[in-house]
C-alpha cells in the first residue's frame, strides 16, 4: 500500500473490503459491499429447522445470567441460532433475563443449553413445552458475512422509500413510514395503534384495538365475533351459531342441592396440576361447567384458588381429578370445611351457542311474535300463550296448574292435580285409578282387576248375598252360612263341628271331631274294626309319659339309652311312627333334635324294631296329624317358645293320645319344655331346678323299663334339670333327690 492508497488487497474485486481504487469500502460509497463481521442480537425471535418461530429458552438447564464462550465448540447448538439469523457461527451467548421470560406459555423454537461450558446440559429436548421457569436467551453474538442491503451513495437517507444511512433497505419496524405502510412505530406491540404489519387498526385485522369488543380476522358474521367487531347478542338481528370456550378463574357455583360457593377437592392431592378432562364423560368437573351455563369441561387446574385461605370455606362440591393427574378424594361429604384440600384455580368450559331466530328489535315475548327475546322460536314453555296452548307458565313443573304440554288440569291427562286422588292418563276403569281420577275401592260398583265382584251398595255379608263386602263372591268358607250350606265357620279345619265342605260334623265322615265327642272316625258306620259305628274307640292301650331331664346337646350312651327305652314303651306293632316337635328346638346337624333322633335310631337297631321319625314345626297342626303316630317326642326347645300356651292348647289332644296308648317323651334342660307337661295336666310339676353338667345321677328304680341297660350311677349331660312331682315313678334322681327321669304310666 502506497500513499494516497487507503488499502490495497491486490485483487480486482470492487465490492469487498477494499475497492479497485484502493479506497476502504464504506456505507455511502455507492458500491454494494459484503464483508466479514459480527453482530449482537438481543432476545432474537428465530425459526428452527422445523419451521417453528419464537423466543429461545434453555429448558431444564441452569445458566443463571452467565455468558458462555461457544466459538471454539463446533457442536454448540448456539451456532444454530446464529445460522437461523443468517450468520455462520456464534461467538458468545448470555442466558437469562430474555424478553420472553415472563411469557407463560411462551412461544419458542429450541431448548438450547451451554452444554460443556459454564452451564449443565438440558434434561429434555421437548420443543413444545412451557419453559417459563427456565433461562431465556438474553443476548447472542454472531459472526459471518455482513452485507449491505443497498448503497445509493449520497442518495442514502432516513426518509421514506430511501436506502437507509446504514445501507439497509426500508422495512416495517424502522420507525419510517414507507410506501405501503400506514404507520411505523418501530416496536413489536400489535395493539398499540400501529400493527406489526405497519397498518392502522381496523376491524377484521385480527387484532383487538380501541373500542373493538372482539376481532377474529374473518368475515363470518354468525360466529363468536361479528364482522363489526362486536360480540354477538340476542337481539342484534343476526342468527349466531358458534362454539363458545371460556376459562373461569375460581368460579362460585351452585350444586344441584342448592349449596353455593367456591369448589374444593376435599381430601385429594392435585398439587396445582392441570387435568385434561375433555375425553372423560364421567368427570365431575363437567358439573361445574354445567352450573356455569356451559355443557362440559375441557381442562381444570387445582390448587391456589381464591378460596384457598377461607376457614371455614364456602363451597359447593368436593371435586377430584379422578383418573387423571390427581388422585380421587376419599371424602364425599359436601358440607364440611375443605380448607386443607385443593381449591379450584381455573376451569375451561365449552358450549355450543345456537340461536333459532333473531329479528332484532322485533323479538318479543307476546302472542304473534315470530321470535322470542331469547332468540328461540315460539314454543310451549316460553311463557307466552298462543295457538293451541291452553296455558303457558314458562316452567317445567307438571302439577302447578299448567302441564308441560301447556294444557290446563283435567282428569285423564296423566298428572295428579287439585283434588284428584290419581291420574294414570288412560281410559281403563278397572286398573289402579278410576276414570274419575279417584282411587278404586271395594263398593264403588266397578270391579277392579283385583276384585272378584263389586255390586256397590248391593255388596252384602248376609246369607245368599252374591258379592261380599270385601268384593269376593259368596263361597263355602267365607264364614256366612248360605241356604245351600249346612254350616260355614270360615276356617280350614275338618276336625271341628263344621267341615271345610260346609257340612255339619257327623260320625262316619272320615274326620275325627273331638269337640263333638268323637274318639275316632274311620269313615264308615261299621263296628268291630277298631272304631265303632258311633265313633268311639273299640279297645284301648296303656299310654306312657316320660320326662328326661337332659337336653342331649351332646351324645351320652346312658342318656341315649334312656331316650330309646322310653320311645319303645309303645305297644304298637310293626313300624313305630315317631313325631318330633322341633318348632323352637336347635335343628342344626349338631343340635339336640338331631342327637335325640340318633339315640332313637340306635336303640331301634339294637332291639331290631323298625322306626320312622317325622318332624312337626307348627304346634297348631298337632291335632291334624297326631292320629297317625305312636310316639310324640318334644325335643329340648332351647329358643324358649310359649310352652305353657302350647301345653294348654294341647291338653285334650295329649289326653286322647295317651288314652289310645300313645307315648309322650319330653326332653328338657332349662328351656321350659316341661311346661307342656304341666300346662296340659298330664304331669303336675311343682318346681324345676337345673343342676348342671357331669354330675352323677342315680338309677332310683332299676326295674323300670326306661332304665334297662343304663349304668348306675351314670353321668349327666352338658345340660340337666330335675323336677319335683308327686306323680309317676322316679326312674333316676340326682344327689339332692331331684327327679331327673320320671315315668308315668297312663
Amino acid at each position: 500500500m502506497q500513499p494516497p492508497e487507503e488499502c490495497d488487497d491486490g485483487n480486482e474485486i470492487d465490492d469487498d473490503e477494499c475497492s479497485n481504487a484502493c479506497i476502504a469500502s464504506f456505507c455511502g460509497d455507492g458500491v454494494l459491499n459484503a464483508t466479514l463481521g459480527t453482530m449482537e442480537f438481543f432476545s432474537p425471535v428465530v425459526t428452527n429447522p422445523g419451521g417453528v418461530s419464537g423466543y429461545v429458552c434453555d429448558d431444564g438447564a441452569s445458566c443463571p445470567g452467565l455468558t458462555c464462550d461457544v466459538s471454539e465448540n463446533g457442536e454448540a447448538p448456539e451456532h444454530g441460532i446464529c445460522q437461523s439469523l443468517g450468520f455462520d457461527i456464534a461467538l458468545t451467548a448470555t442466558w437469562g433475563d430474555g424478553d420472553g421470560g415472563e411469557s407463560s406459555p411462551m412461544p419458542h423454537a429450541y431448548n438450547w443449553s451451554c452444554f460443556d461450558y459454564v452451564c449443565s446440559a438440558s434434561e429434555t429436548d421437548n420443543t413444545a413445552d412451557d419453559c417459563s421457569y427456565w433461562e431465556m436467551l438474553g443476548r447472542i453474538e454472531c459472526r459471518g458475512i455482513v452485507g449491505e442491503e443497498c448503497d445509493d451513495g449520497e442518495e442514502n437517507g432516513d426518509t421514506a422509500d430511501r436506502c437507509r444511512t446504514d445501507c439497509t433497505l426500508p422495512y416495517c419496524g424502522d420507525v419510517i413510514v414507507d410506501s405501503g405502510e400506514e404507520c411505523d412505530d418501530g416496536n413489536d406491540v400489535d395493539d398499540d395503534g400501529c400493527s406489526n404489519d405497519c397498518l392502522l387498526p381496523q376491524c377484521g385485522d385480527g387484532v383487538l384495538n380501541g373500542e373493538e369488543e372482539c376481532d377474529d380476522g374473518n368475515d363470518v358474521n354468525s360466529d363468536l365475533c361479528r364482522n363489526d367487531c362486536l360480540l354477538p347478542t340476542c337481539g342484534d338481528g343476526l342468527i349466531s351459531e358458534y362454539e363458545d370456550v371460556r376459562t373461569f378463574e375460581g368460579p362460585i357455583v351452585t350444586n344441584p342441592f342448592g349449596a353455593r360457593g367456591h369448589v374444593c377437592d376435599d381430601g385429594a392431592t392435585c398439587e396445582a396440576r392441570a387435568c385434561d378432562v375433555g375425553d372423560n364423560p364421567s368427570a365431575p368437573e363437567h358439573g361445574i361447567c354445567q352450573s356455569l351455563g356451559y355443557v362440559r369441561a375441557l381442562s381444570v387446574r387445582w390448587g391456589g384458588g381464591p378460596g384457598e385461605s377461607d376457614n371455614p370455606m364456602p363451597h359447593a362440591y368436593n371435586w377430584a381429578c379422578f383418573s387423571f393427574a390427581c388422585g380421587p378424594s376419599s371424602n364425599t361429604y359436601s358440607s364440611d370445611n375443605c380448607g386443607t384440600g385443593e381449591m379450584l384455580n381455573t376451569i375451561t368450559c365449552i358450549r355450543d351457542y345456537h340461536e333459532e331466530c333473531d329479528e332484532g328489535p322485533e323479538n318479543a315475548d307476546v302472542p304473534g311474535a315470530t321470535c322470542r327475546t331469547t332468540c328461540l322460536l315460539p314454543h310451549c314453555g316460553d311463557g307466552v300463550v298462543e295457538g293451541e296452548e291452553e296455558c303457558d307458565d314458562g316452567n317445567d313443573v307438571q302439577d302447578d296448574g299448567c302441564s308441560n304440554l301447556c294444557r290446563l288440569p283435567q282428569c285423564g291427562d296423566g298428572v295428579v292435580q287439585g283434588e284428584e286422588q290419581c291420574d294414570d292418563g288412560n281410559d281403563v276403569d278397572t286398573d289402579g285409578c278410576r276414570n274419575t281420577c279417584v282411587l278404586p275401592r271395594c263398593g264403588d260398583d266397578v270391579r277392579s282387576d283385583s276384585e272378584e265382584c263389586d255390586l256397590g251398595e248391593a255388596n252384602s255379608d248376609e246369607p245368599d248375598g252374591a258379592c261380599r263386602t270385601d268384593c269376593s263372591r259368596r263361597r263355602c268358607g267365607d264364614g256366612i252360612p248360605d241356604s245351600d250350606e249346612e254350616c260355614d265357620d270360615g276356617d280350614a279345619s275338618d276336625t271341628n263341628w263344621c267341615t271345610t265342605g260346609c257340612t255339619e260334623a257327623r260320625c262316619g265322615d272320615g274326620h275325627r271331631q273331638r269337640d263333638v265327642g268323637e274318639e275316632c272316625d274311620d269313615g264308615n258306620a261299621v263296628s268291630g274294626d277298631g272304631c265303632s259305628s258311633i265313633c268311639l274307640r273299640e279297645g284301648g292301650g296303656i299310654g306312657h309319659v316320660v320326662f328326661v331331664g337332659h337336653d342331649l346337646f351332646s351324645s351320652n350312651p346312658d342318656v341315649d339309652r334312656l331316650v330309646g327305652n322310653a320311645v319303645f314303651l309303645t305297644e304298637a306293632t310293626g313300624e313305630v311312627s315317631v313325631l318330633g316337635f322341633d318348632q323352637y328346638a336347635d335343628t342344626t346337624s349338631g343340635g339336640e333334635a338331631a342327637h335325640t333322633d340318633d339315640a332313637i335310631r340306635r336303640r331301634a337297631a339294637t332291639i331290631g324294631e323298625p322306626v320312622t321319625i317325622t318332624r312337626l314345626s307348627d304346634h297348631t297342626r298337632l291335632d291334624e296329624v297326631i292320629d297317625d303316630y305312636d310316639v310324640l317326642v318334644v325335643y329340648e326347645q332351647e329358643r324358649s317358645g310359649p310352652m305353657a300356651t302350647i301345653g294348654a292348647a294341647w291338653a285334650p289332644i295329649l289326653v286322647d293320645f295317651l288314652d289310645r296308648g300313645g307315648v309322650l317323651l319330653v326332653c328338657d334342660y332349662s328351656s321350659g319344655s316341661w311346661q307342656i307337661l304341666d300346662a296340659s295336666g298330664v304331669l303336675d310339676i311343682e318346681s324345676v331346678r337345673s343342676f348342671g353338667t357331669g354330675r352323677p345321677v342315680t338309677i332310683a328304680d332299676p326295674s323300670s323299663p326306661v332304665a334297662t341297660g343304663v349304668t348306675n350311677p351314670y353321668m349327666s349331660t352338658n345340660g340337666s334339670t330335675s323336677i319335683q312331682t308327686d306323680e309317676g315313678n322316679t326312674v333316676a334322681a340326682e344327689a339332692s333327690g331331684g327327679q331327673v327321669v320320671v315315668h308315668l304310666e297312663w
